[in-house]
């Protein structure tokens, strides 16, 4: 981390890739070193696509899991521009679990800040 102990962009998403590969079932994921954004977007919305042809049942599964708004998906299903729907929920899913890196950072920050300091064990 930095000095200010915010983390910078590619530990971001370096920190996503367990919530990803979780969640899609994958091991071939981008490597931490090698990934940024655009790279990870464009094999989150490779994989969608696949799923959207082969498996929308688990697609949706998955989309309910990482907690993407189903008024998102809703939106996404009726609005996406032919052949644009696979990168649309890419871009969401992204969303979301950047969202939730950020709310799990804050509040166990908090909560270490919050909690009382321990003394030294002999």
């Amino acid at each position: 981390m930095n000095d200010k102990q915010q983390p910078t962009r590619e530990e971001d998403l370096s920190a996503l890739l367990p919530a990803l590969a979780r969640s899609f079932a994958v091991e071939d994921l981008p490597a931490a070193p090698e990934v940024d954004e655009a790279l990870l977007l464009q094999w989150l919305t490779e994989r969608i696509g696949v799923l959207i042809e082969r498996q929308p049942a688990l697609l949706l599964h998955i989309l309910y899991r990482v907690d993407v708004a189903e008024k998102q998906v809703q939106a996404a299903m009726q609005h996406a521009a032919p052949g644009r729907l696979a990168a649309v929920l890419a871009e969401e899913v992204l969303a979301r679990l950047k969202e939730k890196l950020i709310y799990r950072r804050r509040y166990a920050s908090e909560r270490a800040e919050a909690a009382p300091e321990q003394p030294p064990e002999d």
